[in-house]
């Protein structure tokens, strides 16, 4: 992916310029990783009741 802006790089892209040739801070890291994580989680917790359990269901009926 070639992005000629920094303000429209991609979540990972930025985590990505955290690294440095001989060192790295890792407590911005995975302070980012966390703010990352953040919105599928709560996506996930709002809207579990909804997804379906059927698909798994029906493969363990055999067992």
């Amino acid at each position: 992916m070639f992005l000629r802006s920094n303000e429209i790089f991609t979540l990972p892209m930025g985590v990505q310029s955290f690294f440095q040739q001989n060192a790295t801070d890792w407590t911005s890291v995975m302070a980012l990783a966390v703010v990352m994580m953040l919105p599928p989680v709560i996506v996930f917790a709002t809207l579990n009741k909804y997804f379906s359990v059927g698909g798994i269901g029906g493969s363990l009926a055999g067992r």
